[in-house]
């Protein structure tokens, strides 16, 4: 067909691979330029881990130790969910968790506004600040916490977050950003029990509709489960879900808060290759090693668990690398 209609792509363009999907924003979890939505009941660490995501996409730490960050990218933090000394001890707490040095910290790029009840995204006046401050600061991350705050419409209504999702597809697309936003759970029914975990954040069903990745938090026993119902264009492992703890430590001075992946078994999977490590007594051990014993003490996933432990082991300096992939005990 030599006169294509504008805007049709058709099966045999395919075949040029002009359509690629976006890269990786974080390994294993989200991809780039896609937008996500993060829900949660109250007070479980949403907020939490956003901020998380915030100083390892600035840092190239990897997230809980367990995702990798491919590419450094800054993150423009809108907080208006709660008071701005609040937002700064958290943060602190999490780098200080991570073991950054103020030389490190002082080369992060990212930044905060605090609460401000005239911006709502639903304005062309605040995007177009959105956009000129993209301008200005080359921000490769949006995020929003939390969703309610940026609009005043009905959040139940199917009509108004269709035209507000489009605003947030939008300034991904325009922008070329990642937009990650927070939402609260709705609030349990006896019908909605048992229900489909796409939906169980607030609001209507347009929302999560619209979403690339939905990230949805639960408390389980002492620590955080996060499952991950939908990804698109994620590998069939990364629907799994990930456990994590979150462990205070630090002095009365300065607090430090660490986000700690925990095994089916319900130990850390830091202390699982710690405790594998201790048990070698040659000297050099090497990271196959470390997965053959992982796989026949009955673990699953032992390449993750490895290499989650491993990266902990190193950053906090208890092994060092001899080179050829193997280490020994410092």
């Amino acid at each position: 067909m030599t006169n294509r209609p504008t805007g049709l792509v058709s099966l045999a363009d395919l075949s040029t691979s002009i359509l690629r999907p976006p890269p990786s924003l974080i390994d294993g979890l989200l991809l780039d330029r896609t937008l996500t939505q993060i829900s949660a009941p109250p007070a479980v660490g949403k907020s939490l881990l956003m901020q998380a995501m915030m100083i390892s996409l600035d840092t190239q730490v990897p997230l809980m130790s367990k995702f990798p960050i491919p590419k450094r990218k800054s993150t423009l933090y809108l907080a208006f969910d709660a008071r701005p000394w609040d937002y700064v001890q958290q943060t602190a707490k999490l780098i200080r968790g991570l073991g950054l040095g103020k030389d490190e910290w002082s080369r992060m790029q990212s930044y905060f506004k605090f609460k401000d009840p005239k911006w709502k995204l639903t304005s062309p006046a605040i995007q177009q600040h959105l956009k000129a401050w993209h301008g200005d600061l080359g921000y490769g991350v949006l995020m929003l916490d939390t969703f309610r705050r940026f609009h005043q419409l009905n959040q139940n209504d199917d009509r108004d977050m269709a035209s507000f999702m489009e605003v947030l597809i939008g300034l991904c697309d325009d922008l070329k950003i990642a937009l990650i936003f927070s939402n609260h759970e709705r609030k349990p029914t006896e019908g909605s029990r048992g229900a489909d975990a796409n939906y169980s954040a607030r609001g209507s069903t347009e929302i999560p509709a619209a979403v690339d990745f939905n990230l949805v938090l639960h408390k389980r026993g002492k620590g955080v489960r996060l499952h991950l119902p939908k990804g698109r264009g994620a590998a069939p492992d990364d629907l799994d879900h990930t456990d994590f703890t979150i462990t205070y430590g630090g002095t009365p001075e300065a607090p430090a808060v660490t986000l700690v992946p925990v095994d089916a078994s319900g130990q850390t999977h830091q202390a699982i290759v710690s405790q594998l490590v201790e048990g070698f007594h040659l000297g050099n051990f090497s990271r196959a090693q470390l997965v053959e014993t992982l796989a026949q003490a009955g673990h699953q996933r032992p390449e993750r668990i490895a290499d989650t432990g491993i990266a902990w082991l190193h950053r906090n300096k208890r092994i060092t690398s001899t080179g050829r992939g193997t280490w020994r005990l410092t």
